[in-house]
Formats: C-alpha cells, structure tokens, sequence
C-alpha cells in the first residue's frame, strides 16, 4: 500500500501484495475476505478520499523504529539518521504540470512534471520519516527548513554539503539533535586559536565502545612516531 495503488484495479493490487515473501500467506487471507469488486474501484476510492487525510496519517504514525538491539540503526548513544533531497516523476497530466512544474531539457519538455522532496531517513531500517514536498523549482534548502523540525535529541543527523549554511545550521542546532554534516570544499572557516604544537591531528575516529580507531596526522613526514604513517604519502594518514 506504500505507492497507494491509485492507478490499478483490485487484480493488479493483488498480484503486487501477493508478491511480498514475508507477508504473503496473511495477505492472501485478507485479500481472499474482500468481496470482488470493479477494477477501478481503488483509484475511485483513493480519489474521494483525498491527500490531507493520507498526508495526515504519515505525519502520526510514520516515524524512526528501530530498537536498541539493532545495532546497526544506532552510533554509540545515537540514533543516526540522513537528511538528503531528491525528486519524483508524476503523471502526465495538465493539473499535474501546473502544481509541480517540469524540469528543463535540452529539447523541448521533460517527458514528466516532476516534484521535489526532501526527507529524514533512518539509516538502519530506511524508514522516511521526514519527507516534504513541494514543486520542482522549489529549493531543498527551503524544504529542509521544514523537515529539521522532526529532528530530536539523541538522533545524529549526516547532510551532504548542499545543506550546509548558517541559518539551516542554527536551526538544526536548535533541536538539540548532534550534526554531522558535509561542508563545502572551499568553505574557510574562522581560525579559532593557535598552537605551538609542530604536528596536529586533524581527525579523530571512535569504535562502539569508544576507543581511539583512526586520528589522520598533518605533521608531514620525517621523524614518525613509530606506528605512525604520515599523510604525506598517503591520501589519508593514521595512527
């Protein structure tokens, strides 16, 4: 039911339900209850019934699942998650191309009016708890704003770097949720302070359990502690 099935009858719902390994055997029960009905019984229905009253329902119940045992789903004492953007074909229709727009072509029209989101996913189960969307020549900056708000404390949020900047940063600092996000390769940032020190260590790398994994050194080669291999020679030096 994830795709709504706005465009098929009974037999084709059906046979897509049917097809899912887990659940099939209950689904075929459930399914074998339902009284037959015309083909384009579903389409008609998910019409009368409207997007806000769907929309509603994934904002209430749509959220992150996974457990603690699920190791995978989580980064020390965070629940890591994934801000990203992308976009979606609709059909081709005339209300479908005035609401949400169509992207350019090198000739003539794209093929399909098109919608833009933005979304919070999950990293372990790949749950989409976030999502909002718009119309295409809306921006993901502008659509992040909106999604930051289902950001929470104990969640590690990662972005790529067409999301870094002051205002959406100071936003999602707001929510109290850790920030791991990508910057953009000729960002300079302020310098801070200043050290004596001849090496430093530019990165730092925990396991699970905390324990010093990778630190990438920056004091360039010569004179290497033993263990060390210096960046010099290296895309990336570590201890």
């Amino acid at each position: 039911w994830q795709q709504g099935y706005a465009d098929e009858g009974f037999a084709e719902a059906e046979a897509e339900l049917s097809g899912v390994n887990a659940t099939r055997s209950q689904i075929q029960r459930e399914l074998a209850g339902l009284p037959p009905g015309p083909e384009t019984a579903l389409t008609k229905a998910r019409k009368r019934l409207g997007f806000e009253v769907l929309e509603r329902l994934y904002r209430d119940a749509v959220r992150p699942i996974a457990k603690r045992s699920f190791r995978a789903a989580f980064f020390r004492s965070w629940r890591v998650v994934t801000m990203d953007g992308s976009t979606l074909a609709v059909a081709d229709s005339d209300a479908n191309e005035t609401a949400f727009g169509r992207p350019g072509a090198s000739r003539g029209k794209s093929a399909y009016p098109q919608i833009r989101l933005v979304t919070l996913l999950e990293n372990g189960t790949h749950v989409l708890f976030g999502a909002v969307m718009d119309a295409f020549h809306v921006g993901e900056i502008t659509l992040a704003s909106r999604v930051l708000v289902r950001l929470k404390r104990g969640m590690i949020c990662l972005a790529d770097r067409n999301f870094f900047g002051y205002q959406l940063w100071k936003q999602a600092l707001a929510t109290k949720a850790a920030l791991l996000w990508r910057g953009k390769k000729h960002l300079i940032l302020p310098r801070l302070r200043e050290h004596d020190e001849l090496g430093t260590v530019g990165a730092v790398a925990l396991d699970a359990t905390g324990r010093l994994a990778a630190a990438t050194s920056t004091g360039g080669k010569g004179c290497e502690r033993a263990g060390r291999m210096s960046d010099s020679g290296l895309p990336v030096g570590t201890y």
